[in-house]
């Protein structure tokens, strides 16, 4: 009698015991995939290198005390090899001769190009650099071609590679598509865009991602 009462709650144990290191099991291979799609999800991440969203790029208008000369309609252009390659308007702004900077306000750019059509941008306000020919844009961005139009936030043009970039997101329009990224950048020169970070399409009622 005893032997079978014995046996009865070996069994029990036994039985207890398994379900135990099944369960055990279970989160073990719970917490496995977790860590596993962690690895994966972080290579991913840094593979395609999503930019990070900045807020909108604030440019300080504001006259300083070394500002010596406040400008009104002030135009500017930059040349290449005795070439003219892109100029700026602004309604207004000012200079400060200790950075060789000028501060602009609603200004227009124009980047020629003998191979393709000028391209046009426009925005709130940007800081020409008189030394470099390097502008910083603020505000909104938007950039005209035929029926595209670009639209950004803050961006900064390079003079030596005639690339414009800009870790803000960027929206592309036609009357055919919309394209939109994480971030982009122009060249110029050939007036190639290359948007960065997860990529949206839309075109005729059809998305693509």
């Amino acid at each position: 009698m005893n032997n079978k009462i014995d046996k009865k709650f070996t069994k029990k144990g036994i039985l207890a015991a398994n379900q135990w290191i099944r369960r055990i099991r279970g989160i073990w291979w719970i917490v496995s995939g977790f860590i596993f799609l962690i690895v994966i999800g972080s290579w991913v991440f840094n593979k395609y290198e999503p930019a990070v969203i900045l807020p909108d790029k604030k440019i300080d208008t504001n006259e300083p005390d070394t500002a010596q000369l406040v400008l009104r309609q002030i135009s500017h252009n930059a040349t290449r090899g005795g070439q003219l390659e892109w100029s700026v308007n602004a309604d207004d702004g000012w200079y400060d001769p200790k950075t060789h900077t000028t501060v602009l306000n609603h200004l227009e750019v124009v980047f020629f190009n003998e191979s393709t059509k000028d391209i046009r941008f426009t925005a709130r306000d940007g800081i020409l650099d008189n030394d470099t020919n390097n502008l910083e844009l603020g505000g909104e961005i938007k950039v005209e071609k035929d029926d595209i139009t670009l639209i950004t936030r803050g961006a900064s043009y390079d003079y030596e590679t005639r690339i414009v970039k800009t870790r803000a997101p960027v929206e592309i329009t036609s009357s055919m598509f919309t394209l939109t990224g994480k971030a982009g950048e122009m060249n110029v020169t050939d007036q190639h865009v290359r948007l960065k970070g997860r990529v949206y399409a839309k075109i005729n009622n059809a998305n693509i991602q």
